[in-house]
């Protein structure tokens, strides 16, 4: 809203009339191999970053170098790959950069208790992200200051939409799931993508969605996705409902095909899932007992976490500000992507 804006507003002038770290000024050599390796980060290349690292990037004292490598592979799980960029830098120990990704390399790998002694090492500049980490190191211990240390936190950053609903999460009581009734469906759309369908579709199988039925719209598929769609019917019985289309009419032509289909308009509440999901034992019924805590609502959303390490959460951070000028919406990217 509008007082949130001001708010972030007022906080970005008062961060500019503060001197910056002398560190976030440091003018490192970039030599003609730097580029090369974010290319490699962006196109996920791990034997190549690794290879341009030990060759060029150990010895450059480049910080946004080693922190862009070392959370590269720290993204991919790969915790030793991680620990050989911070261990070969030559950067030293005590630089905020190093401290940043030990502390988070802790947070990852290390038992909460261990972790938040490292946690602590971070300097002013990353007093947030202290706090935040700290914080959720408390509750992996089942210890309720870390509550207190993130509802502290969120006084200094209130417009910070994550931080928002983890505290919200931690404060309010839950409504236990309950499986879902007759008047839910799931509904779920897919487009050469067997494989990954089939494994969706067990999982969906085994997960506890009561009396919800299950809607599959074949989007076109050139692959064997008709046969996978066909055998899932032993999974869901009478309650698998599968449609065909001959051409690929694209994703949100997928989903209004689905959202309008008169097989549809019988079914009052609607849960979309992709063909690429993993999905937890309750999390239909999770969805179900916030929709019944907010009955007001129309749309419940999830977190969605890669599968693969669980350390990444897709689509974070983004906030709607309002619009500009020229009537177009801003779009402004929060931070603290951790929680």
């Amino acid at each position: 809203d509008r007082q949130t804006i001001d708010t972030a507003s007022a906080l970005a002038k008062l961060s500019t009339q503060s001197p910056l770290p002398a560190w976030t000024l440091e003018q490192s050599h970039v030599n003609q191999h730097f580029v090369p390796a974010i290319l490699a980060i962006a196109e996920g290349r791990a034997d190549a970053v690794a290879e341009l690292w030990m060759k060029h990037g150990a010895t450059s004292g480049h910080s946004t170098w080693l922190g862009e490598t070392c959370l590269f592979f720290m993204q991919l799980g790969d915790e030793a790959r991680a620990r050989m960029v911070l261990e070969t830098t030559t950067l030293p120990d005590n630089h905020p950069v190093c401290l940043h990704l030990q502390a988070l390399l802790a947070f990852c790998y290390a038992l909460p208790e261990s972790a938040i002694l490292t946690i602590r090492n971070l300097p002013e500049e990353f007093r947030w992200i202290r706090s935040l980490l700290e914080a959720q190191c408390l509750l992996r211990l089942g210890d309720r200051a870390g509550t207190v240390l993130l509802q502290k936190l969120w006084r200094e950053i209130p417009w910070h939409p994550n931080l928002t609903l983890k505290l919200h999460d931690l404060l309010v009581p839950k409504t236990a799931p309950a499986p879902p009734n007759a008047d839910t469906a799931v509904l779920i759309y897919s487009w050469n993508n067997a494989d990954l369908l089939e494994k969706t579709l067990q999982s969906l199988a085994e997960s506890s969605f009561g009396a919800a039925s299950v809607l599959i719209l074949d989007n076109g598929s050139a692959d064997h996705t008709p046969t996978v769609v066909q055998a899932s019917a032993q999974l869901f019985a009478e309650r698998l409902k599968s449609f065909r289309l001959p051409v690929n009419i694209g994703a949100p032509g997928a989903r209004n095909w689905l959202l309008r289909h008169p097989e549809t308009s019988r079914f009052r509440r609607l849960a979309f899932v992709d063909d690429d999901v993993l999905l937890p034992p309750d999390w239909l019924g999770e969805l179900a007992a916030h929709a019944r805590r907010s009955p007001r609502g129309t749309i419940v959303g999830c977190r969605i976490m890669d599968q693969s390490p669980r350390r990444t959460v897709q689509v974070a951070d983004v906030n709607l500000l309002a619009p500009d000028p020229d009537g177009e919406f801003l779009i402004a990217n929060a931070g603290c992507g951790e929680l």
